[in-house]
Order: structure tokens, then sequence, then C-alpha cells
């Protein structure tokens, strides 16, 4: 059985482009998670080195020229060169790099988060290859459709399927104080948080953090709460200015984690960010940003009360935001629903997961 003296070796591998970083910051969430579990396990990633996601230093990287999923020798090579116990495939990867992993005795885990990626997990080619299939932010309840089901129980090789609805940091009051200090808000005063997530879609022409910040622009100078836009690691244009906002780019995850557990209202993308924000019980406003997952969830949220789902402007944002600051009886339907729904932090799954094939391996 592994233990933290034996150094496991982790490869992480998500999908690292011009646009969207959820799956980069699972990835970083899920090691982090390792990294407590097992402390001296060696937890490297493989990324995109044209990506525009500010790589964290806590964890080595090899770098390709491109995605992941596009560099297949690159790929195999680095997995052959350093052989790790474990490769993580979030939203990345070919059956090639799967197989390869496999005749190298790499334990695989593939991981979907979009129907796209979802469909490929299930392609007989690619389950064979696969120990874990990992389905993230698979909606608000489990289920597998009948051919999935079917293909489960009718291949002898068959990966483990594991679900994921939101992965984060636990919330501490320490780093929640210290975050809230290094921005300048008063932690005995309500505060809003405007923030589309990763930052790196555009809407009609228009940055998706700038759209946000817009909103937050026009909800501090009417109500003169303290509120917060945070334009997203992949926002590339100037920080805007103003009166009554504290803007900035970007946070680390697990300061925005505990930002966003003690804001009064959110207002966030529909994308990772949206669930983490329902597994947190916050009241919200949601708007698309960009990617194949969001349509789904956007409608699940309207359908369910869960929060206020609204057009992708500037004025839909603020009308929404409005509406929760100015009715608490909506504020608390909306928490009420989010309640039934019982999403909890899945990271302790993620976690334990890999704790099983480490130990598999092992035997």
């Amino acid at each position: 059985m592994p233990t933290a003296d034996q150094q496991p070796h982790i490869l992480m591998i998500p999908v690292t482009a011009a646009t969207g970083a959820g799956e980069y910051y699972r990835s970083l969430t899920i090691a982090n998670g390792l990294r407590t579990r097992f402390p001296q396990a060696r937890i490297e990633f493989i990324l995109n080195k044209h990506s525009r996601i500010e790589h964290s230093p806590d964890f080595p990287a090899f770098y390709v020229d491109g995605s992941p999923t596009l560099n297949t020798e690159a790929v195999n090579k680095i997995l052959e060169d350093n052989r790790p116990d474990i490769a993580i495939f979030d939203g990345a990867g070919r059956v090639a790099q799967m197989r390869h992993a496999k005749r190298l005795d790499i334990r695989t885990v593939f991981v979907s988060s979009r129907p796209g990626k979802r469909r490929m997990g299930f392609r007989w080619r690619a389950m064979r290859h696969m120990d874990h299939h990992w389905i993230a932010q698979s909606g608000f309840s489990h289920t597998l459709s009948r051919r999935e089901r079917f293909k489960l129980a009718v291949l002898p090789s068959a990966p483990d399927i594991y679900y994921l609805s939101a992965l984060f940091p636990e919330p501490d009051p320490e780093t929640r104080n210290a975050v809230l200090s290094e921005l300048g808000i008063d932690p005995a005063k309500p505060y809003v948080l405007f923030t589309p997530g990763g930052g790196g879609w555009k809407v009609s022409g228009q940055p998706a953090g700038e759209i946000f910040a817009e909103a937050a622009r026009d909800f501090a100078q009417d109500t003169g709460t303290q509120t917060i836009a945070l334009l997203g690691p992949q926002y590339e244009g100037p920080l805007p200015d103003y009166p009554g906002v504290i803007t900035c780019r970007s946070l680390s995850n697990r300061k925005l984690i505990n930002l966003m557990h003690g804001a009064h209202i959110l207002a966030v993308g529909t994308g990772t960010i949206a669930m983490q924000a329902l597994a947190l019980q916050r009241p919200g406003v949601y708007a698309l940003t960009g990617g194949s997952d969001q349509p789904a969830r956007h409608r699940l949220i309207e359908r369910l009360e869960t929060g206020l789902a609204v057009e992708t402007t500037g004025e839909a944002l603020y009308n929404g935001v409005m509406r929760l600051h100015d009715n608490p009886a909506l504020r608390e339907r909306c928490l009420e629903n989010i309640r039934a729904l019982g999403l909890q932090n899945d990271l302790p799954v993620a976690v334990n997961a890999v704790d099983s094939l480490l130990r598999a391996k092992a035997g």
C-alpha cells in the first residue's frame, strides 16, 4: 500500500488553451488535495506552453507546443521518460496516449466535463485503456444513459465511474480573513463578487470579464455595497478603474473559494465556477460565458430556481444582482432550492479514487 514516504508519482494532463480554464484549475485543485494526502508525492503537469493561464509554481510542468491532445508524440515521450504511477487526462488526451500509458503500466484516469468529451470517454476503443472515468460537473444528479450502462456491463475491462459535481479547497476563516484584508474589504459588511471565471471567452466581441466589471460598476454606484470584480486569469486587457469597485485579474483558487464563501451575492459564469458557487450554497446570478457544458447547466439553474439565469450583458447581470439584493425572500428561496440539491465538495472523492488506484498498483 502506498504511503506518503513512498512518493507516488502523478502526472496531471489538463486541457490548456486560449479560452476556458476549468480543466486546469480542477487539476490544480486535485493536485493540491493529493499533496495533502501524500505530502511527499511527485506531482507534475503537462501544459500548453502558449496558454494564457498563470501556471502554479508549486508543481513542475512539462510544456508542449499546443494542446496536449494534439501533441501525442510529445505526450507519449513524457510518459515514457517519466513513468508516473497515474496519468490523469482532464478533457485532454487521445486513445493513443492512454493506450501508450497502459503499455507502460501507468494507471489512467479520464475526466470529462463536456458532452463531447463524455461521449469520447464511452467509446469502446477509449474505455479499454481507462482505469477510471471521472464524470465532472455532471449536472445536479448523477445518471448514466442506457447506452453507457450497457457498455459498462459488457466490457470486461470497463473503467470505474466516479462523479464529481464540484471541486475546491475547503474554505477556512484564516484564509478568508487574509484575502479580505488583502482586498480592503470590511468583513463586518456584506460584499458582492462579480466574476466570469476564467475570463478567456468573448461575448458579442467583448471580453466576458469586462461585461461583469461593468455590471459591478453600476451596482456599486447605485447601492454603495462593497463590490469586487475579478476579470479572470485569461483576461488580457487593462484593468478598469471604477469608483467603488475593487478590480483585479485573478486570485489563487484557495483565495477565490474563500472570497466566494463569504459573499452576500455572487454573479458568475456558468462554467466550473457555477458548480462551486452552488456547492458553497451562495445566492447567485449566472450568465453564459462560453463552453459547450454551460447551456444545459444554465437551463437547469433556471428550471430548479437555484439562482437567476440571465443573458450575458452588463444590464442583465446588474438587474439580476439587484433583484437578489432587494429581495431577501428570493435569496432564501434560491438557498432552499440549492440545499435540496445536496451538492458538496467532491475533492475527497477524487483523492480517494487516486488512493484506490495507487493501492491497486502496489498490490
